[in-house]
């Protein structure tokens, strides 16, 4: 089985098989909700582990200086603090002066979801260059990273598509725009693989950048989520038990 198959099935199942959860959502069922906010913890496991037990040892594996490793995941913590930043700026710069939740959704804009779509459809692409990059590494590794990918974005997918419902957006076109921002997802992973000549010797940049995603990914986005979730004492325990079955799978596969 070559490399490209593995990568094209691998991105394909990150990018759609998370619309699943939207999906889902378009139906209405409001048991979808809870269930998202468990596979966010389950998803913080494993991209946890992903980055810091695959990533970064194959990352320190490959470099010949250490440090370098740590200099380029700090970079991509960076980078993506930023273009968080600058998204969260576009989306909220109308709502400054209200503090009023319902009054700040009664403002959102079509605009605001082409946006969010924007936003969703780059970071689907670098999903792809990171799976790609991980298989032309390491087939396991690519998988584990595949894994990460997937159970990050069905939570927020699910999110978004509650999102547009919302705001009045019709299911047929809120679905027809996923689509296009899941495919991104493939494109970024072929041009990754077609361009692989360029990456040769650099690889362990490129790996350290990833693992600086998924870390950023994991304590900035979904652990202060899980917190939340699981402010009960009787949530927490189902909580744990799944962030810990999150990195029991990444140590096994």
């Amino acid at each position: 089985m070559s490399i490209l198959f593995l990568i094209i099935i691998f991105s394909l199942i990150g990018s759609f098989g998370a619309m699943i959860g939207g999906v889902f959502m378009l139906w209405k069922d409001k048991r979808i909700g809870n269930i998202s906010s468990y596979l966010v913890s389950f998803a913080g496991g494993v991209t946890l582990s992903v980055s810091l037990l695959d990533l970064f040892p194959e990352a320190l594996e490959l470099a010949n200086n250490t440090e370098i490793v740590f200099y380029t995941a700090t970079a991509a913590i960076l980078f993506l603090f930023l273009i968080e930043r600058l998204i969260w700026w576009y989306n909220h710069h109308r709502d400054d002066n209200t503090h009023h939740r319902d009054e700040i959704e009664k403002k959102l804009t079509t605009r605001t979801i082409y946006s969010i779509l924007i936003g969703d459809g780059v970071h689907n692409f670098v999903d792809g260059i990171i799976i790609a990059i991980a298989f032309l590494t390491n087939p396991a590794l690519g998988i584990a990273v595949s894994m990460g990918v997937i159970t990050h974005e069905i939570p927020q997918e699910i999110a978004d598509f509650g999102l547009m419902m919302r705001i009045g957006i019709k299911k047929s076109r809120i679905f027809m725009y996923n689509v296009f921002s899941a495919l991104t997802t493939v494109i970024g992973a072929i041009l990754t693989y077609n361009y692989a000549t360029i990456l040769q010797g650099s690889m362990h940049f490129a790996i350290s950048f990833a693992a600086g995603v998924f870390l950023y990914i994991s304590l900035s986005n979904l652990m202060p989520e899980i917190h939340h979730q699981s402010e009960h004492k009787n949530n927490f325990i189902a909580h744990f038990a799944l962030f810990v079955l999150g990195i029991t799978l990444i140590i096994l596969t």
